[in-house]
């Protein structure tokens, strides 16, 4: 400490302050704060993957919380058990759906033998067979392609992934907060639902189908 401040020079006629060291004349102002985090970002910079996925993620019809959530699944910024526990907090770190693995976002939206039931299922209604791999970012990208492989539109794709994303998570906390008891056929049919309105067709000015259709024909409505 003493090395620190040898070099300081204290004046003694001015009173201590605050001082914004990118603008040292004017101050702190937006325009400066926002090149202070740009320049940083430049700095560090983002995976391929995880840049894909968040312009898919603001591309989709999903609602906007849905899309900010999928922005915190995409930077692993979700407040899953691991990452808890490496704040401190003092929890069980098992996963809540297999009741076996550690929950981490890898674990917890796909590699969770439950999780896998659920993509699999989804992904057969569409039409293709789920191939899961990679991280999560890794893995949306690989979902995207196989539904465009199967006709559905890439903001639909997107849209799919961060419905299922965003279910699964709610799901869980229904599990932890209010004690549900995990059910592989309520997910998927909530998924369903959720896919319906989400995605315009639910709305009664903008739907193509009823629910009943949309369920008997995904892929025809998702294009």
């Amino acid at each position: 400490m003493r090395l620190l401040i040898a070099g300081v020079i204290p004046l003694a006629n001015e009173a201590d302050r605050i001082l914004w060291l990118k603008d040292k004349v004017k101050g702190y102002t937006t325009s400066s704060g926002y090149s202070a985090l740009f320049s940083l970002r430049q700095q560090q910079p983002v995976e391929d993957s995880v840049r894909q996925c968040l312009l898919a993620c603001w591309k989709t019809t999903v609602p906007q919380r849905t899309k900010a959530f999928g922005w915190r699944c995409v930077v692993d910024r979700l407040p899953v058990k691991k990452s808890l526990i490496s704040r401190g907090v003092n929890i069980d770190s098992r996963c809540v759906l297999c009741q076996v693995g550690e929950e981490d976002a890898c674990h917890l939206f796909k590699d969770c033998v439950f999780s896998k039931l659920v993509w699999t299922e989804i992904s057969t209604w569409l039409g293709f067979g789920v191939d899961l791999h990679g991280s999560v970012s890794e893995g949306m990208l690989v979902w995207v392609r196989d539904c465009r492989k199967v006709g559905i539109s890439k903001d639909s794709a997107g849209g799919v992934w961060f419905t299922v994303m965003w279910c699964f998570w709610r799901y869980r906390n229904e599990i932890i907060f209010n004690g549900k008891s995990p059910s592989f056929s309520d997910l998927v049919w909530n998924i369903k639902i959720k896919l319906w309105k989400w995605l315009n067709l639910g709305n009664i000015y903008l739907s193509k189908c009823n629910f009943y259709d949309f369920c008997k024909n995904p892929v025809g409505n998702l294009g």
